[in-house]
């Protein structure tokens, strides 16, 4: 199961990347 857990430690890890970038580009100006 030791799988299992590196899987979900590398989704989050993305997930939560993708969710700051998301936050960094709906802050930034749409002309930026």
């Amino acid at each position: 199961m030791g799988g299992l857990v590196e899987k979900i430690v590398v989704f989050f890890k993305v997930f939560k990347s993708t969710s700051i970038n998301l936050e960094i580009t709906v802050a930034l100006p749409p002309n930026a």
